[in-house]
């Protein structure tokens, strides 16, 4: 069975066949960052800053699915190691309010969209109280959001709040992985 919110924003446990008609989902053995690293200068995600050449710190992080499947990318968010249902959202908009739907309390949410983050996060287009998710993946993360209306980037809201991120990986992959694949 899986994590999912009760009508009073607390934990509960519903059967896996509960989840939503867009979900499909995989149980995660581990959400995992390993460590801080000095990364050479990679394009988009992997260390670089493309404007002005600068290096950031890169933390690997690896996803494992129960069939032993790996996918490894670069962490963002939080540190630390989580395991959940794996699924996929299909939206081209609205990531914070995806972030903070508690319909998806205790799920890795993949997106399908290329790029998530570039209109960053407000407090006015949040859901509910807080971010329900465990974990979320990307396939490229905009670090610096381009919106008048932003007051951080996403990798910082996620940071606050505890959760995990996971970006530079093949999100089409990992959603065809999770739709055919029997684990």
């Amino acid at each position: 069975s899986s994590d999912v919110c009760s009508s009073d924003l607390g934990c509960g446990r519903l059967p896996d066949a509960a989840a939503g008609s867009f979900q499909f989902g995989k149980r995660a053995t581990t959400l995992s960052v390993a460590g801080w690293c000095f990364g050479p200068p990679l394009s988009p995600l992997g260390g670089f800053i493309p404007r002005t050449g600068a290096r950031l710190m890169v933390r690997p992080a690896k996803l494992a699915l129960e069939d032993g499947t790996i996918f490894t990318g670069t962490a963002f968010g939080a540190d630390g190691e989580v395991d959940g249902e794996v699924v996929f959202n299909t939206s081209m908009t609205g990531y914070q309010e995806i972030l903070t739907d508690p319909s998806y309390c205790g799920q890795i949410v993949t997106m399908t969209y290329p790029q998530i983050g570039n209109y960053g996060v407000n407090p006015g287009d949040a859901e509910s109280r807080g971010i329900f998710l465990r974990g979320f993946i990307v396939r490229e993360l905009c670090d610096r959001p381009s919106n008048f209306r932003s007051q951080q980037s996403v990798s910082d809201y996620l940071s606050q709040a505890g959760v995990m991120g996971l970006a530079g990986i093949d999100t089409r992959a990992l959603v065809k992985h999770i739709r055919t694949e029997e684990i």
